[in-house]
């Protein structure tokens, strides 16, 4: 919440989030409901300046994609009310294109190196954007067993499950975990 700020951020942010609550609790409560015309959402101003201030609060937004734009080249306000102007006008007028992402070679304990892709700080404000629009409706599908990558779940989660499970009383007395060796190495 938004009790030490005031102000049309604080506003933003409440109005983001009552957004999503309505999204959340309308699919929960009535599952076959399909949601229409979510894309204007996308296109506002209060959005993207969301979407934008998440993205360049993390640290990987130091690292610039194929454009060559990292967080530096924001610093300035009047710079990243100019970039979520441009990217909302590309959005708008349904010009917006993604970039190829930037590939980087990572290196692996085992000595082999994993590609890692880096989109652009506009790609990722448009995709911060759809997560911000999308996952409350779909977190209603989960089963709440299921902690892979959802939001206030973590791996220590899935971990106490298992740890709760495995007992010879239950007869659990295995976890299998897989993996498809270089799933994503040759995904293009």
């Amino acid at each position: 919440m938004c009790e030490a700020q005031t102000g049309p951020s604080c506003r933003r942010t409440d109005d983001i989030r009552k957004t999503q609550e309505s999204f959340a609790r309308k699919a929960q409560w009535q599952s076959q409901h399909r949601f229409g015309d979510l894309y204007h959402l996308i296109c506002r101003e209060d959005w993207l300046t969301a979407a934008s201030d998440k993205v360049l609060s993390n640290s990987g937004s130091r690292t610039a994609g194929v454009d060559g734009i990292n967080r530096k080249q924001l610093n300035a306000e009047s710079k990243r009310q100019a970039f979520v102007q441009s990217l909302r006008t590309e959005l708008k007028d349904q010009t917006y294109r993604p970039q190829p992402v930037r590939r980087q070679w990572i290196p692996k304990a085992n000595g082999t190196q994993r590609p890692l892709g880096i989109p652009t700080l506009k790609d990722r404000v448009v995709q911060m954007a759809l997560k911000m629009l999308l996952e409350p409706i779909w977190e209603s599908d989960f089963l709440n067993c299921s902690n892979g990558f959802r939001p206030g779940r973590r791996t220590m989660d899935c971990i106490h499950v298992c740890q709760s499970r495995i007992t010879t009383q239950n007869k659990y007395l295995w976890v299998i975990e897989g993996d498809i060796k270089g799933c994503f190495d040759h995904s293009s």
